[in-house]
């Protein structure tokens, strides 16, 4: 179902936290909150200054999203996204 929705326009949110513990902990690590950082601050800050307008802000981060979520297949052998 997640691998379908992209491509019908559904955008799915899906969670980080590692399950089974007693505390909150990112099933990938500190280093995925910076990711999230550098994903959508720039286009944030962008749209917010005028420079950009919301459809080409979410663009952008979606298109960022995207990069790192390839990458980080490439890297882990899964399935890329589209």
């Amino acid at each position: 179902m997640i691998d379908q929705a992209p491509s019908d326009g559904i955008i799915v949110a899906v969670p980080v936290e590692r399950s089974g513990r007693d505390w909150f902990e990112l099933e990938w690590g500190r280093e995925w909150l910076a990711i999230g950082r550098s994903i959508r601050e720039n286009p944030i800050s962008g749209h917010n200054h005028g420079h950009a307008s919301e459809k080409q802000t979410a663009d952008r981060i979606a298109e960022r999203y995207l990069g790192f979520a390839r990458r980080y297949c490439a890297a882990s052998g899964a399935a890329a996204p589209p």
